[in-house]
């Protein structure tokens, strides 16, 4: 008795198909398109101090210029993520760590950057990247107390 292999026949679709799958190339296109949706997200300022590293399971992870940019960007944390969010285009972050970075470029080599930000200028990123979350929003309360108590000792009206 001989034994005769029985094929299944399938469709070249099918079978890039699961190829594609098994590369999980999207998710690596998602990864990939991390960075300029960062930018967009967190605005050329915190672009200046921070970038993001790598986008695993949820979470990203994103490098810092220093411990000031990582408190900073710790403050914002949820407006951010949800901005990163919107720029994707879907809920890929849920959650965003931060850690001193190296290699990051002098600021002010590049074009059009400066060291210098006004009080309002930093006033209106923290409240275009909170907005969009609770915390945020008391962060921008607590952030215009300070204002008015450092002004009222200063002997100036805001």
């Amino acid at each position: 008795m001989s034994s005769v292999a029985h094929h299944r026949w399938e469709s070249v679709a099918d079978v890039l198909g699961r190829v594609v799958r098994g590369l999980d190339i999207e998710k690596q296109l998602r990864s990939r398109s991390v960075e300029p949706a960062w930018r967009r997200a967190v605005g050329e300022k915190m672009a200046l101090g921070t970038r993001p590293s790598r986008l695993k399971g949820g979470v990203l992870l994103v490098e810092t210029r220093s411990a000031a940019w990582m408190t900073e960007a710790s403050l914002l944390r949820e407006g951010i993520r949800a901005a990163v969010n919107r720029e994707l285009g879907g809920d890929f972050v849920r959650e965003l760590r931060f850690r001193l970075g190296a290699g990051f470029p002098p600021i002010g080599s590049g074009a059009g950057t400066r060291l210098s930000v006004s009080e309002d200028e930093v006033q209106r990123e923290v409240e275009r990247l909170s907005a969009s979350s609770a915390a945020g929003a008391r962060l921008v309360a607590r952030a215009r107390a300070l204002q008015r108590k450092k002004a009222a000792r200063a002997g100036k009206p805001r």
